[in-house]
């Protein structure tokens, strides 16, 4: 697992037994400590967090370090769970059919699941490009309303 994990962080280059620390030490802060696996969708959130520290808030923060010696700087973090998500929809791609019935089927699938059988997503996440619909106004997504929640 050990070997995984540090190719997943891009970590597994250099000293092996400096490599296992770093990686023992990213299990003991990340993974909850009764787990029996940390393979699994139960842990799909954990890696989602791994991911995001690894490729992209290590590289935000020093590149804001760097940029903030010379101007002002407005790092904001993003994480609200609207109803669109692209994310979700992502992971509904299969390339089976044409993207349009795809999506089509994406958005029947969610007010089934929602709206019929009264269950919420188990993977929701905010991604790029989640926070375009609440900054620009579209008529695929209907009309965000100032105060929106």
């Amino acid at each position: 697992m050990d070997e995984k994990l540090a190719f997943l962080m891009h970590y597994n280059n250099g000293d092996r037994k400096h490599r296992d620390d770093i990686v023992h030490k990213t299990i003991d802060f990340y993974f909850d400590k009764n787990s029996i696996s940390i393979i699994g969708i139960e842990n799909f959130n954990t890696y989602t967090k791994i991911f995001t520290d690894v490729i992209f808030a290590f590289g935000i923060t020093e590149s804001i370090k760097l940029q903030s010696e010379y101007q002002p700087i407005y790092p904001f973090y993003y994480n609200y769970h609207g109803r669109v998500q692209l994310a979700n929809f992502m992971f509904a791609m299969k390339g089976k059919y044409p993207k349009i019935m795809e999506l089509l089927i994406f958005v029947a699938k969610k007010w089934i699941t929602e709206n019929l059988l009264g269950q919420k997503s188990e993977m929701t996440a905010s991604s790029h490009a989640d926070e375009l619909i609440l900054l620009f106004q579209t008529d695929i997504f209907g009309v965000i309303n100032p105060g929106h929640q």
